[in-house]
């Protein structure tokens, strides 16, 4: 990776505060579910089974490490992301 795509990189790949967030709850409500034997929900729309928790799953584990360390300045790598803009990928281009 070229170092001027470094910032959109991290941008684009680096799960924000309301994925983190999003993905609590998702782990939270499956949680539930499984409890009374349900193996798929949907949370806001969306269809949650065991690839979607796992993936929530270590999220939530990378943030969790990230401040255990003292080192929520590192980005995470591994699924979080959007998608990327017009004007980013114009900046990756340089």
């Amino acid at each position: 990776i070229h170092p001027d795509q470094v910032a959109v990189t991290n941008k684009t790949f680096t799960p924000s505060n309301e994925e983190v967030v999003w993905s609590k709850r998702v782990i939270s409500e499956f949680e539930r579910a499984e409890a009374e034997g349900v193996a798929s929900i949907q949370v806001d729309g969306y269809f949650v089974d065991y690839p979607i928790v796992e993936k929530a799953q270590r999220i939530v584990d990378m943030a969790n490490l990230l401040k255990e360390l003292n080192s929520e300045h590192i980005k995470i790598y591994a699924g979080g992301g959007g998608n990327i803009l017009n004007e980013e990928i114009k900046e990756l281009h340089h």
